[in-house]
């Protein structure tokens, strides 16, 4: 391996958008320990961001028809939302547990499914539904009498999206249309 090899464009932005990243997150921490960004300002700013990449990657996929792209941006978009909705219920106190918290986790579930449909994508419909199956028992852990019973509800409204992914999706085990 010679130099001109380790030095090309592409490995060296990579390298860059790394230094940057880690540039960010030791900003960011600063911050954080100083107290010049708040608990609002930390959730506001990641519910921005997983928005944006989430609505990046739908137009990206969309217009540009940018497949794999536009998958991981929207996959970490969703991903991020679970959990910057645990974080703010569960660290911040921001989101009530029984109300909002839990409607938002289902929001996010509900989109991430629409948009797993529309692409017809088995993984990102399976972190949709995943996430939104484990959100309950995440948002709620100082419930614990209440945690089976959430479970079992969401297991049970999750049967229906898990019955149409199956006639929806070619090559699954479900119906033979």
């Amino acid at each position: 391996m010679n130099i001109e090899n380790l030095l090309n464009p592409r490995t060296l932005a990579w390298t860059g958008g790394a230094l940057l990243v880690a540039g960010i997150a030791f900003l960011v921490s600063i911050g954080i320990r100083y107290g010049w960004i708040t608990p609002t300002m930390q959730v506001g700013a990641a519910t921005l961001i997983c928005v944006a990449l989430g609505v990046a990657g739908f137009w990206l996929k969309e217009r540009r028809s940018q497949g794999a792209a536009a998958m991981s941006m929207v996959a970490t978009g969703i991903a991020g939302m679970f959990a910057t909705i645990t974080v703010a219920s569960q660290v911040y106190d921001f989101l009530d547990p029984l109300g909002l918290a839990l409607l938002a986790a289902g929001a996010v579930g509900l989109i991430g499914t629409a948009v797993a449909l529309r692409w017809n994508s088995e993984p990102l419909a399976g972190l949709a539904l995943l996430g939104a199956l484990a959100s309950p028992i995440l948002i709620w852990n100082h419930l614990s009498s209440h945690r089976l019973d959430c479970l079992r509800i969401t297991v049970d409204i999750a049967g229906d999206p898990l019955a149409l992914w199956q006639r929806t999706f070619p090559g699954s085990d479900g119906g033979s249309d």
